[in-house]
């Protein structure tokens, strides 16, 4: 899937524009600060794993940080390779 697929899924049911286009510039920039090499493999998931987080608790606001854990943990996992994917194809100079 791709990042953008995996993005848009993520808001999925945020209907607040100002939301939905400062987490996609957020992930741009996590992207970014991964290939120049500003943020490595650990400080990128730590990263996503704070924007998943944040906007989880922005969709379910009655759900505590632990209920979601697991959940933000998946998403986490599908961005990371998504972003690595990314940036190995902009690397490539596929994209």
């Amino acid at each position: 899937m791709s990042l953008q697929e995996i993005v848009l899924k993520l808001l999925d049911g945020i209907t607040d524009a100002s939301v939905r286009a400062d987490v996609a510039a957020t992930i741009s920039l996590i992207l970014e600060n991964y290939m120049t090499g500003r943020a490595d493999d650990k400080k990128t998931i730590t990263y996503l794993r704070e924007l998943v987080m944040d906007v989880l608790m922005t969709k379910y606001p009655f759900k505590s940080a632990e209920e979601l854990k697991d959940e933000v943990e998946k998403w986490v996992e599908a961005l990371y390779r998504a972003v690595k994917l990314r940036a190995m194809r902009m690397r490539m100079g596929m994209e």
